[in-house]
């Protein structure tokens, strides 16, 4: 049966599996952001790197008809930063305390290995979908 608004089924999948796609590359980018500033020392008097985090929903594309994975928002994370006393080092404050995003790199990595798997599974659906499709052109040609 094809769908409401004339768009094949295949299509319309392909169109869902582009919108996943897109949306865990963006998670990807930002995981990146906080692992890349994980270790890096606020200098005193200014604000350490937030951590941030992807909120995902489901919008309704009239086009497709159908709801698109998108993301909704960038969070960003308001934790107390990691306060090391380390006098000798540069960007110690007057106390000789220095000042990091409180990240850990481990489970970010985390995060990215599963936005990773996601991000796959969302390609090869495509992959699939494409071949189906290139396969439906090949019989009516044939």
């Amino acid at each position: 049966m094809p769908a409401p608004s004339g768009i094949s089924a295949l299509t319309k999948s392909l169109h869902i599996s582009t919108a996943a796609i897109s949306a865990q590359n963006q998670r990807v980018l930002v995981l990146s952001q906080n692992i890349a500033n994980a270790e890096v020392k606020a200098a005193p008097g200014q604000e350490v790197y937030k951590r941030q985090l992807v909120s995902f929903h489901n919008v309704f594309d009239r086009r497709v008809n159908a709801p698109l994975l998108r993301v909704k928002k960038i969070i960003h994370v308001h934790d107390e930063p990691v306060k090391n006393y380390s006098p000798g080092d540069p960007m110690a404050d007057k106390e000789g305390f220095t000042r990091q995003p409180n990240i850990k790199p481990i489970n970010e990595m985390a995060d990215v290995r599963e936005a990773s798997r996601s991000h796959e599974s969302n390609l090869r659906a495509f992959e699939r979908i494409l071949m189906m499709l290139q396969n439906t052109v090949s019989l009516l040609k044939g």
